[in-house]
């Protein structure tokens, strides 16, 4: 917009100094308007990523059946919102996921809607402070026996062999409490985003920060019914490749290797343990399979409608402060834009003014050099010279 492109060829400047003064302000509107656009995309990456921190939390973008995606001057839906609303059971089944403990790993698979899932922590350990709280523990005996088998050495007959072996198998039921233990991977993926935005102005941190305490008011009481079933890794790890082993009879031996658990006693109700409370083992919890809390139905649609109420109140929030970021840009321009015109509609006239005021001032100096005397006063000085009394006193003088 700014240089002399807009400017209609048939006029001219009737001020150097307002021309200069006309062609700053165009490049001051052109420094606002790349300012104001990025101002747009800064703003849009930062309330994108805001929405995205939430809406996109496993669970949550169940509940809210579309992902949107902010362009600069709202929040629309996403691409799937065309694929409608799925089935109430899988999105409950989702956002039971997010409510349970943040460092229960991803399912190892996604189950039907009518199955808890199982977690398998030794892919995906994640650590937690904290204690974890033995409210029920099963155990009954094992003895079982492994067979394999060996070739006589010198005849080659084939012997079939057994490795008896015993272990006392349990399964555990473990309330989180203190710490982070029980805090929620719905709590916890938004926490995290905010450690990873730092690009973040003070105002988009505050914004984060009241949709973290709307999720933690949402979601922490709900920590405390949490139960998490742990079934160990007990017995013996070796029992396959034993059983189909080969090798000479009385030469080629083998032996069980046990789970690292299997040689501590199983805890006792009312037990604390935290990551280090197996003296020689760095994260028991990776030593075995994780079952989830299943919430109830009742709760799960509670927060459902929990959820959508932080999502609505995020929305206009967002909308506020981007209307708000932008307003100074949009300001600072548009009194430039009327400066700039002011300045054109004074100082910036059709030739035809020019024209016509040069064609007037060479008209007028023309006229004061050729113009005769008065001819009003050569009239009066006829007229007094041909007066009567005039003559009569030129006789007396004589």
């Amino acid at each position: 917009m700014n240089g002399s492109d807009e400017l209609p060829p048939d006029h001219f400047w009737d001020s150097g100094q307002a021309e200069k003064e006309y062609h700053a302000i165009g490049r001051g509107i052109a420094e606002v308007e790349k300012r104001l656009r990025q101002a747009h995309i800064c703003l849009s990456n930062a309330l994108q990523g805001i929405y995205n921190h939430f809406s996109h939390v496993p669970g949550v973008d169940g509940v809210l059946k579309v992902r949107g995606y902010y362009d600069g001057e709202g929040l629309y839906p996403g691409d799937h919102a065309r694929y409608g609303r799925s089935t109430d059971k899988w999105a409950y089944r989702y956002l039971n996921y997010a409510l349970n403990p943040y460092w229960l790993p991803d399912p190892y698979w996604y189950p039907t809607p009518d199955e808890v899932g199982r977690y398998d922590y030794r892919e995906h350990p994640a650590p937690w402070q904290g204690s974890l709280v033995v409210t029920k523990v099963e155990s009954e005996p094992v003895k079982a026996a492994v067979g394999y088998g060996r070739e006589k050495y010198r005849t080659g007959a084939y012997v079939g062999l057994w490795i008896k072996y015993s272990y006392e198998k349990w399964v555990g039921w473990y309330a989180p409490s203190g710490g982070t233990v029980a805090m929620s991977r719905l709590e916890d993926v938004l926490r995290l985003a905010k450690q990873q935005s730092p690009f973040f102005t003070s105002d988009y941190n505050k914004l984060l920060d009241e949709v973290i305490q709307d999720a933690h008011t949402l979601v922490a009481p709900l920590s405390r019914e949490v139960v998490l079933k742990f079934t160990p890794d007990l017995g013996p790890s070796n029992i396959d490749e034993i059983h189909l082993s080969s090798g000479y009879y009385k030469v080629d031996v083998p032996s069980l290797s046990w789970h690292t658990l299997t040689r501590y006693n199983a805890p006792k109700v009312g037990g604390r343990y935290d990551l280090t409370s197996y003296e020689g083992i760095a994260d028991w919890p990776r030593c075995g399979r994780w079952e989830p809390y299943r919430f109830p139905e009742e709760t799960l649609r509670s927060v459902c409608e929990g959820i959508e109420r932080i999502d609505s109140r995020l929305r206009e929030r967002i909308e506020a402060l981007a209307s708000r970021d932008v307003s100074s840009c949009e300001d600072e321009l548009l009194l430039l834009l009327r400066r700039k015109g002011a300045v054109r509609t004074r100082h910036y006239k059709p030739l035809a003014y020019k024209l016509f005021w040069q064609a007037a001032s060479k008209s007028a100096a023309q006229s004061s050099i050729e113009a005769p005397a008065n001819p009003g006063r050569l009239q009066l000085s006829q007229a007094a010279q041909s007066l009567p009394g005039r003559e009569t006193r030129k006789e007396e003088t004589k």
